[in-house]
């Protein structure tokens, strides 16, 4: 069983998992964290921002039943 010393330990380490890590987080540190997604550039999210454009343009270009038909299938 444990100790009452054994206990307490537990209990801080609790403790620091469910609340003070969380707490400690800067901007810096969720990108060194292995769960958290890479931060896009501002090009690349400007390069997204044409091609999400090129695209929604080539598609309202197509006839009716293509552009259905894409958008069913692939959207």
């Amino acid at each position: 069983m444990f100790d009452c010393f054994e206990l307490e330990d537990l209990s801080a380490l609790n403790e620091f998992d469910r609340h003070i890590e969380h707490s400690d987080l800067t901007e810096a540190s969720p990108d060194s964290r292995p769960a958290s997604q890479p931060l896009k550039t501002v090009e690349e999210m400007v390069e997204d921002g044409i091609r999400n454009e090129q695209l929604h343009k080539a598609i309202s270009e197509l006839p009716a039943t293509q552009r259905r038909r894409f958008i069913l299938y692939h959207i």
